[in-house]
C-alpha cells in the first residue's frame, strides 16, 4: 500500500489508547463518521459490532469474544482469535494470522500486507473469502500443519504466498474453490524423506 493511500486513510481518525474490553456487553461501531484508532484491542468476551467506518489498529487484537466486521478494519499488528469473528467487511493486516477460534468468512476480505514476513499460524484452519497477499508485502507462509481454504471470486497471491509443507507429513495446505483465476503464482515448499526416491515427469 503507497504511503499516499496510507495517509488518505489514516486522515481524520481520532486516536485512542488501547482498547479492553472487560466490563461492557457491546461495543458498537455504528457509521462511516466513526473513524477510530486504538494502540490495541483486547477482548475477553464481549460482542463488539464494526457496523462500518474505518477502524485502525496501530498493535495487536487479541480475541476471545465476539467480532463482526462490516466496515474496514485495518491491523498493523498480529491477530489471535480465540473467540469468533465474521462479517463482510475489509481486514488488513499486517502481523501474523492466528485462528484458534471460529471466523465465518462472509462476503469479506482479508490482505496480507506486512512489511516483515507473516504466519498463518498452524494447525488451526481457516475457510477466507477472498485473500489478497499484497504484492509490495514481505510475504506470508501457511505454516506447516496449517489449513487454508479460499472460496470466494478474489484469490491474489502474487507471488507472495508460500505453502510450507516441509512437516514430516507435508501437512501445509491451500485449496482454492472459488468461481475466479487467481492472481499471481505462490511457492509450495515440499518436504521428502531423506531415503526418498522421486522421478521428474513435467512442469
Amino acid at each position: 500500500m503507497s504511503e499516499q493511500n496510507l495517509y488518505k486513510r489514516w486522515t481524520n481518525v481520532k486516536q485512542k489508547p488501547p482498547l479492553l474490553c472487560f466490563f461492557c456487553m457491546f461495543v458498537f461501531f455504528p457509521g462511516l463518521a466513526d473513524n477510530l484508532a486504538a494502540q490495541g484491542i483486547s477482548n475477553q468476551g464481549v460482542f463488539i459490532n464494526i457496523g462500518g467506518g474505518f477502524l485502525l489498529c496501530q498493535g495487536d487484537i487479541e480475541n476471545s469474544g465476539t467480532v463482526t466486521n462490516n466496515g474496514t478494519v485495518d491491523l498493523t499488528g498480529t491477530l489471535t482469535n480465540r473467540g469468533s469473528i465474521g462479517g463482510d467487511g475489509l481486514l488488513d493486516i499486517g502481523g501474523d494470522w492466528i485462528n484458534d477460534g471460529g471466523f465465518a468468512a462472509g462476503g469479506g476480505t482479508v490482505v496480507f500486507d506486512g512489511i516483515m514476513p507473516q504466519l498463518i499460524a498452524a494447525p488451526f484452519l481457516t475457510v477466507f473469502n477472498n485473500l489478497t497477499v499484497d504484492s509490495q508485502s514481505a510475504g506470508t507462509t501457511v505454516a506447516a500443519g496449517a489449513m487454508v481454504t479460499v472460496s470466494g471470486q478474489t484469490f491474489s497471491p502474487n507471488g507472495k504466498l508460500i505453502i510450507a509443507s516441509e512437516g514430516i507429513n507435508n501437512t501445509g495446505s491451500l485449496i482454492y474453490d472459488g468461481q475466479g483465476i487467481p492472481d499471481g503464482n505462490l511457492v509450495y515448499n515440499r518436504r521428502l524423506p531423506d531415503d526418498a526416491l522421486y522421478h521428474y515427469i513435467s512442469s
